[in-house]
């Protein structure tokens, strides 16, 4: 990375740290963008330079996150996925984002991360030709992680990740929805 985009890449990351912040205090669709850019310390230029949208930012976010967790952890198929090893990176992965992800759900923006997952999903089986049924599988699989996964983190359930991890394993993954007995 040279250092244009070094620099490039600390303004949206300051942009969306002040986002993070300001969502933690004030409702989303009080946000101003100039509110904003006073909190990340950059031009109002700067932002719509990179961003169209408070939106945008969030997106960009997450598909970071999930850009980063693929690249330490891939899975190309439903099968890896499901295994518990695979779980429970999944689940470390979301401890070490929780806060962020809390205050998403609390500014009613969780289904950003949601599209992120079902973006993520496809993205990472690209290489294989889905049915439409697999189609369905895929999203059905996106929907049940999302669901147990804010669910754990909203509630503030103290299950730690071996315990959720064996759950999903059990309770989900472990269907005949993946080909998994």
């Amino acid at each position: 990375m040279n250092m244009h985009e070094e620099e490039h890449e600390l303004v949206k990351q300051s942009l969306t740290e002040a986002l993070i912040s300001l969502m933690d205090v004030k409702p989303f669709s009080e946000i101003t963008v100039t509110e904003l850019v006073l909190k990340a310390g950059v031009a109002r230029a700067t932002y719509y330079r990179n961003f169209s949208s408070k939106e945008q930012v969030l997106t960009d976010y997450i598909d970071k996150i999930l850009q980063s967790f693929y690249n330490e952890y891939p899975a190309n198929s439903m099968q890896q996925r499901t295994q518990y090893e695979h779980i429970s990176h999944i689940l470390d992965y979301v401890i070490k984002y929780k806060k962020q992800l809390r205050i998403l759900h609390k500014s009613g923006l969780s289904s950003l991360y949601l599209n992120g997952m079902n973006k993520y999903f496809f993205a990472t089986l690209n290489k294989t030709a889905l049915t439409a049924d697999d189609k369905f599988k895929v999203y059905a699989f996106a929907g049940a992680e999302f669901n147990i996964i804010f669910n754990w983190i909203v509630t503030g359930d103290d299950e730690n990740t071996k315990e959720i991890s064996s759950y999903l394993k059990r309770s989900m993954f472990n269907s005949s929805l993946f080909g998994n007995r």
